[in-house]
């Protein structure tokens, strides 16, 4: 059985109810190449030529094209919430706060990590 799915520009991803996930269609940059041994997956979205996996750990992990940085996932980060845009991420984190990797609309490539509490502050980096 199914749970989601996720469309990129050629290419699909599903998550099946055991945690795994499965994918199909243009893999000229590998985002149709579901890395070996991905389990435990729950939730997973798709941008232009990547995919995106969050585990039920908290961790994420990514595949396909890095041309603009949408997959360069920081390291001891705990997720509870992913989304792709086409050439860019975001990461909902477990403390409140937002990342966005990568480069909406194929523009200059950022990392902006935006803090909701105690303040409203955004860090570009």
């Amino acid at each position: 059985m199914y749970i989601d799915v996720a469309a990129g520009m050629n290419h699909t991803v599903v998550l099946k109810s055991n945690g795994t996930v499965i994918a199909w269609g243009d893999n000229s940059k590998d985002q149709s190449a579901v890395p070996r041994g991905l389990t435990g997956v729950t939730a997973i979205a798709a941008g232009l030529r990547f995919s995106l996996a969050l585990k039920n750990d908290g961790s994420v992990v990514a595949w396909g094209d890095n041309s603009f940085g949408a997959i360069s996932i920081p390291k001891n980060i705990t997720v509870s919430a992913i989304g792709a845009g086409s050439t860019n991420s975001v990461l909902q984190l477990t403390n409140g706060g937002v990342i966005t990797l990568g480069a909406p609309n194929g523009g200059v490539r950022i990392t902006r990590t935006i803090t909701l509490s105690p303040y409203y502050t955004v860090t570009d980096t």
